[in-house]
């Protein structure tokens, strides 16, 4: 057997296999907190929204992710969807909006993901803006006992595939673009 013929064999960068289930350092992560705080204050400031605590909420729609502070943001006038910000003691940032939108940061925190929070906080900042500018849209396609929800934005999409009642819950087909805030 030629080496053309071999399978690849381990990479010099590829993780070990324990680094998935490994997070160190995790405390890197804690400047998210503030950049979080710096958008719920900047959105404040700029648009017009009530802002409510959502720490209670957050807790009881998802019970095993531990919450150590949310708040709604809802914009006043308008078609924009209401967006939840949470902090987790991990530490990260959640975020919730629209009917099925949802997003983490980071999104795993292991080793062999190996995040960078500079990334990360980017990310976070270009997705609240992109929730407040109007540049998300939701929609569910369904199948026999099947739900595709599919998000997009700019340059992104995703979709999650529900089954059994989790698809019956979504109901019939729909297709949402949020409207942008109102600004102040």
């Amino acid at each position: 057997m030629d080496d053309a013929t071999l399978p690849p064999g381990p990479r010099d960068d590829d993780p070990a296999p324990d680094a998935y289930g490994r997070v160190t350092g995790a405390v890197r992560f804690a400047p998210l907190h503030g950049v979080a705080r710096g958008l719920i204050a900047r959105l404040q400031a700029a648009y017009d929204v009530e802002v409510a605590d959502a720490t209670e909420e957050l807790r009881r729609e998802r019970p095993a992710i531990p919450v150590l502070d949310a708040v709604r943001i809802t914009p006043r006038a308008g078609s924009g969807t209401s967006l939840v910000v949470g902090l987790s003691p991990f530490p990260g940032v959640s975020l919730r909006f629209g009917r099925n939108g949802s997003a983490a940061f980071p999104t795993c925190g292991c080793d062999a993901c190996d995040e960078q929070v500079k990334d990360e906080a980017d990310e976070l900042r270009a997705l609240v803006d992109d929730v407040v500018e109007g540049r998300v849209e939701e929609e569910v396609r369904r199948g026999p006992g099947t739900a595709e929800l599919t998000l997009r934005r700019p340059g992104r999409a995703g979709t999650t595939y529900l089954y059994g009642g989790e698809a019956e819950a979504e109901g019939e087909p729909w297709r949402r673009t949020w409207g942008p805030w109102p600004r102040r």
